[in-house]
């Protein structure tokens, strides 16, 4: 049996009533429900067109600069050990997100290298 778009935008909405503002994919996904968040953006194409649907404001997003990006790799790197993945960067559950850091540079490599943590990288000095 298919979940309908009308299941999916009613559990949608009960998590955003429940937290008082439309849910992030990852606030979705902690509140374990059904359906999961997979089945949501296959019936609306991407999670944000899921939300144009529901009864409540957005999440502030919060932006993450270079700098916080740099400092948050090399606390990881102290914790994981030198030159991280970015999945050992997901798992240590810090923010901003490996995705995040990636896109802030040119990739997971040029992240790593400007903040000093690969095993070929000169350390960049925190600003």
């Amino acid at each position: 049996m298919s979940i309908s778009r009308e299941t999916c935008l009613e559990a949608l909405q009960e998590a955003a009533d429940e937290l008082g503002h439309a849910p992030t994919v990852d606030e979705y996904k902690a509140l374990d429900r059904s359906p999961s968040y997979n089945t949501i953006i296959a019936r609306y194409g991407t999670w944000l067109n899921a939300l144009d649907y529901l009864d409540a404001d957005r999440a502030p997003r919060i932006r993450f600069t270079e700098t916080d990006c740099i400092e948050a790799l090399q606390a990881a790197a102290e914790e994981i050990g030198p030159d991280p993945t970015m999945q050992e960067y997901d798992q240590a559950d810090r923010n901003p997100t490996a995705e995040t850091i990636a896109k802030r540079f040119d990739g997971w490599s040029d992240a790593k290298a400007a903040a000093g943590v690969t095993d070929d990288a000169t350390p960049t000095p925190s600003q």
